[in-house]
């Protein structure tokens, strides 16, 4: 309303008497703010859908990591030669702001498949079947990373 008054002085002398070319302007500069106001809302809003998603999915992905982690320690106790690294390394410097969920999902339900070869007592069988799950499941963790930039590239 502010801008409005201000408008008024300054053009009362360009407009005179004409109250119609007043109003006019009066309509227009508030029209302007209302369209400025109504992207900033909408903006916002976009803004916070994207960080609760990005949220989400950074959670996902945490608990996947720390499970990968305690399944390393716990292979390398019972002295199960596995390469953990790589799957950690890909859990652990992938994109959490995009969230991909049925890649997640399928990470997260291989890694609980994991968990149960890891308790498994056959060492021998055992071994090749978890080394074929943490090939997979770093398969799986790249393929997502990539369908995470392909997101990334559609705009804001």
């Amino acid at each position: 309303m502010g801008v409005t008054t201000l408008i008024s002085a300054f053009y009362k002398p360009l407009l005179g008497q004409n109250v119609n070319g007043l109003i006019t302007a009066q309509v227009i500069v508030i029209a302007v703010a209302a369209l400025a106001v109504i992207g900033v809302v909408m903006m916002s809003s976009r803004m916070a859908g994207i960080t609760r998603a990005g949220q989400g999915s950074g959670s996902v992905l945490q608990e996947s990591e720390n499970a990968v982690f305690v399944l390393r320690g716990e292979a390398g106790r019972r002295g199960i030669p596995c390469s953990f690294d790589a799957l950690y390394d890909l859990l652990k410097y992938s994109d959490r702001t995009v969230v991909v969920p049925e890649k997640e999902n399928e990470i997260r339900s291989g890694i609980e498949d994991l968990r149960v070869l890891l308790s498994a007592t056959d060492a021998a069988q055992t071994q090749e079947a978890i080394q074929a799950k943490v090939d997979e499941l770093a398969a799986r963790m790249q393929e997502r990373n990539r369908l995470a930039l392909q997101l990334k590239k559609g705009g804001m």
